[in-house]
C-alpha cells in the first residue's frame, strides 16, 4: 500500500515529523510519498523542506518526496496524471479531503498533531 501525504509544510515542524513517524510506524504502508506543494504562503524553499525531512528520516527507505507544482487542490483530473502513483491520500486537511474525494481517490483521515509548535500558521505568525 502506497500512501500519499501532501502538504505545503511552510514551515516543516515537529507536528509534521510526528505524523510521518506515526505513518511509518504503522507498518500498514509499504511506502509513504510526502508531496511538498509549491503553494503559497512560502517562507521556505521546497528543496529546503525536502532536505529537512530527509535529515529527520535519513535511513528510512519507505519514504520518498516529490514536488507538487502549484496548488494541489486546484489540480484537475488531467493534472493528477503528473502526481506519483499511490493508493491512498493521507491528510487531515478538509480542503484536501474534499479535493481527493472529488478526484475519486481513497482518503485516510490523519488527524492533525496538536500542541505548541504544531501549526504552520502559528509558526508563520510568530516569524513575522
Amino acid at each position: 500500500m502506497i500512501g500519499f501525504f501532501p502538504g505545503k509544510f511552510q514551515p516543516p515542524h515537529i507536528g509534521h515529523a510526528v505524523t510521518i513517524s506515526k505513518l511509518l510506524a504503522d507498518k500498514y504502508y509499504d511506502k509513504i510519498i510526502v508531496g511538498v506543494s509549491e503553494d503559497k504562503p512560502r517562507v521556505i524553499d521546497v528543496d529546503d523542506i525536502i532536505e529537512t525531512f530527509s535529515f529527520i528520516f535519513p535511513d528510512e527507505n519507505r519514504i520518498t518526496f516529490c514536488k507538487i507544482s502549484g496548488t494541489l487542490i486546484k489540480y484537475t483530473k488531467e493534472e493528477t496524471k503528473d502526481l506519483p502513483e499511490f493508493d491512498v491520500v493521507i491528510t487531515g486537511n478538509e480542503k484536501v479531503i474534499r479535493w481527493a474525494n472529488d478526484m475519486g481517490y481513497i482518503v485516510e483521515l490523519c488527524p492533525r498533531t496538536k500542541g505548541m509548535g504544531c501549526s504552520s500558521t502559528e509558526i508563520r505568525r510568530l516569524y513575522k
